[in-house]
């Protein structure tokens, strides 16, 4: 079972790759947050249909110095054939707090390449979970922090492989100064 926040959200979107559809440019999703706009907690669903191809590019930036919060639940359904990326950074000042939850579903002979970059915030909290359901489903999962001061990284993965063949491989990279920490 899988824990997380129970949060009312602000902002959702649900984005679906019809059908036999490849996109050739990224989808750029971009937020900024500024001393009006402290707070986000959004919900993104993305559903790629059957031997559909798409690239997401998902930014949260900070204007201001103020403390925010940020809480995202990423959802991704990869339909049979389909290939996707999804990139999320976070570029929120130090000031800040990030919360990132990851739910994905692959099914037969789907690829999907998460790529998550954590450079701001002073608490970095991401949870992957990844069911693998289909046969030959394939998850590349990159992680890639920056920690200073007195950050806390804290980074859990959760891959489900049920389907024949199906696999994950993890690469997670980053550096720690000062008194970070980092769990995972």
């Amino acid at each position: 079972s899988r824990v997380g926040l129970n949060l009312q959200q602000n902002y959702g979107i649900k984005i679906t790759i019809p059908k036999n559809t490849i996109v050739r440019s990224p989808i750029v999703l971009e937020f900024n947050f500024d001393e009006d706009n402290k707070t986000l907690v959004d919900n993104i669903k993305i559903e790629y249909e059957e031997n559909s191809e798409a690239t997401f590019i998902i930014k949260y930036t900070s204007d201001s110095e103020d403390e925010q919060f940020h809480y995202l639940k990423n959802e991704a359904k990869m339909n049979k054939n389909s290939i996707g990326n999804i990139l999320i950074a976070n570029m929120l000042n130090d000031n800040s707090n990030s919360f990132i939850a990851y739910e994905n579903n692959l099914q037969e002979n789907a690829k999907l390449s998460s790529i998550n970059i954590e450079l701001g915030a002073k608490y970095k909290i991401s949870n992957y979970y990844t069911k693998l359901e289909g046969d030959r489903a394939e998850n590349d999962v990159k992680n890639i922090y920056i920690g200073t001061n007195n950050d806390i990284i804290d980074i859990n993965y959760n891959i489900d492989t049920i389907g024949k063949n199906a696999k994950c491989t993890i690469l997670s990279e980053g550096a720690l100064d000062d008194k970070a920490k980092k769990h995972f």
